[in-house]
């Protein structure tokens, strides 16, 4: 809806200021089957740590689970953009810059993700502030742990588990002497 292909095959749009407003986190189920491939991929093979958090999102429509797909376009949306390109016009969803966020392809569906997406939209205030590092590339928000963020969702963090091959007493020193952490502990990861 928002890229196509420029007069020299290349692709065009307005995907990088799409994104620029986009803010995401992806989360994974406690009950996950694949949780032991995660711990290798994400966990930096064993050696980093997992946080739980519960999430309390009412009615916030921008929590969801990740849908998996193939091909690597949504079959309805190709079907109405095609309709409407029949009859010379672009079919562009409301939401569409959102869509992205909750779509996966399907070779990723061992993760069985879960997202909370921010959008920011232009002229209105955002309850956020914006943080960049990597000389800007990378852009973030920061949500409390210890109070709402914003009207429409809290994250509280439940648990600190410590991968296999972390020093789980460093991990330990650090959360006592972060008063961010109030009550966390951390334990070491279950054996398979």
């Amino acid at each position: 809806g928002y890229l196509r292909e420029d007069g020299r095959g290349d692709l065009e749009g307005h995907d990088d200021s799409l994104m620029d407003n986009l803010f995401y986190t992806s989360m994974v189920g406690e009950n996950c089957p694949q949780c032991q491939r995660l711990w290798e991929v994400f966990g930096d093979e064993r050696k980093g740590i997992r946080l739980t958090f519960q999430v309390s999102a009412k009615a916030y429509p921008n929590f969801r689970r990740v849908s998996y797909q193939n091909p690597d376009r949504l079959p309805l949306l190709a079907d109405l953009q095609a309709a409407f390109l029949a009859v010379g016009r672009h079919f562009i969803s409301s939401g569409i810059s959102r869509m992205g966020g909750f779509y996966q392809r399907c070779d990723y569906s061992y993760q069985e993700e879960h997202r909370l997406l921010v959008k920011r939209f232009p002229d209105c205030p955002f309850q956020f502030d914006i943080t960049s590092e990597g000389r800007g590339r990378v852009r973030f928000i920061e949500c409390s742990l210890l109070k709402p963020s914003c009207s429409a969702f809290t994250l509280t963090l439940r648990e600190v588990v410590v991968g296999k091959a972390c020093d789980l007493k460093k991990v330990q020193v650090y959360l006592q002497s972060r008063s961010v952490f109030p009550g966390i502990v951390a334990g070491k990861e279950a054996s398979a």
